[in-house]
């Protein structure tokens, strides 16, 4: 094959190889998003507020802290996520070009950032019309370098999972063809990569400091990433799989150890959180197939990303209005619908339209780089 071929054999991958639905990860995309909006709205507001509510304290005393599972579910869900990054992105990245991988990660992930972003300025404006931040800090937090930067101006307390999200994808970006081919490397490469930034994190400066705490958060995404290349494209066998994994484990702690070493501490450990996400990650796919898997878990599973962005703005600005009028539960899930009747309308008129932009997008530009090439 000369080199035009090969272009032109490489700028139809996405065309060639399947593009089926991961039935599996529907059924943990939604109840993701679900711990982490109990974590927020069911504790967080009410110890932020003085209350107690009976549910989330039963919960926490009698199943949560004895198995480890810290911030009320939030980084169970968190970790969930991470590793349904790891193997989707993964996925994508076996038949997507680097310009249609670029331009459909963008308008997966930022308009509903934006707008989500100008939502909470929208509720924080007082009645003069002032907010609380200059225009440059909420266009700099549209773009989510404001997490790395110093002082670091958060807008968007949710958004600092997408950072690492976005760390994640410019390696994918960086290393597709290792992706697709060289597994083995790819794995050496990213591990190297987690265990140089922590080595370095407090030598660089604040900001790159800032970096090295998203980077420590990697080898859980990776992980995702092997299960992938082990249990989906079977390019790594058993041992392999068990061995890559250690090593991530090591590599996550060694990071958690540099730059958040709370994290490790018994009674605060995000990685054992992580260990229970990972065996319910395990679950879901080994049994996804003897299940029928019902439109609503499906449709959940659509409204996880605008779940997940706007459940504190507008579960937080319900609960403020309401429970100092209602008893706590019945405000509680008058704030629980709220979100997710103001979710579905994010993914009905921004989320499904931006995702519908970008796969047009990515179409033409491999259709461009088609012409060009022939």
């Amino acid at each position: 094959m000369d080199r035009q071929e090969k272009n032109l054999s490489d700028a139809k991958v996405s065309a060639s190889m399947p593009t089926r639905r991961i039935d599996f990860l529907d059924l943990l995309r939604g109840p993701a998003a679900l711990c982490v909006v109990w974590d927020h709205l069911a504790a967080t507001w009410p110890e932020q507020s003085g209350k107690v509510w009976p549910p989330a304290e039963l919960l926490r005393t009698h199943l949560l802290e004895p198995l480890g599972l810290i911030q009320d579910l939030g980084a169970f869900g968190v970790c969930l996520f991470f590793l349904i990054s790891g193997y989707v992105i993964t996925h994508v990245a076996q038949r997507e070009t680097r310009g249609e991988f670029l331009l459909k990660r963008i308008f997966r992930i930022y308009p509903p950032l934006i707008v989500s972003i100008l939502l909470i300025v929208a509720i924080e404006a007082p009645g003069s019309g002032k907010i609380p931040w200059t225009v440059s800090e909420v266009l700099l937090s549209f773009t989510l370098a404001n997490y790395l930067i110093v002082p670091q101006i958060v807008i968007q307390g949710v958004a600092w999972t997408l950072v690492i999200e976005m760390v994640f994808y410019g390696l994918i970006w960086l290393m597709m063809p290792l992706a697709r081919n060289h597994v083995h490397i790819l794995i050496v490469i990213q591990s190297c990569f987690v265990a140089l930034v922590a080595l370095l994190s407090r030598n660089l400066g604040h900001e790159f400091f800032l970096f090295s705490v998203s980077v420590s958060y990697l080898p859980f995404l990776f992980v995702g990433q092997i299960l992938y290349f082990g249990l989906h494209l079977r390019k790594l066998g058993f041992a392999e799989v068990f061995v890559a994994g250690l090593i991530q484990l090591a590599a996550a702690i060694y990071a958690f150890g540099s730059v958040q070493p709370e994290f490790l501490k018994p009674g605060n450990s995000f990685l054992l959180s992580f260990v229970y996400a990972l065996v319910v990650f395990l679950g879901a796919q080994l049994y996804a197939d003897r299940l029928a898997i019902p439109a609503v878990i499906r449709r959940a599973s659509d409204l996880s990303y605008s779940l997940y962005l706007l459940h504190p703005i507008v579960g937080f600005a319900v609960l403020d209005g309401l429970a100092g009028w209602l008893r706590f539960d019945i405000a509680f899930w008058t704030a629980v619908l709220a979100v997710v009747a103001a979710s579905w309308l994010c993914w009905v008129s921004v989320e499904r339209p931006s995702q519908a932009l970008g796969r047009r997008l990515a179409r033409h530009l491999t259709d461009l780089n088609q012409r060009r090439r022939t």
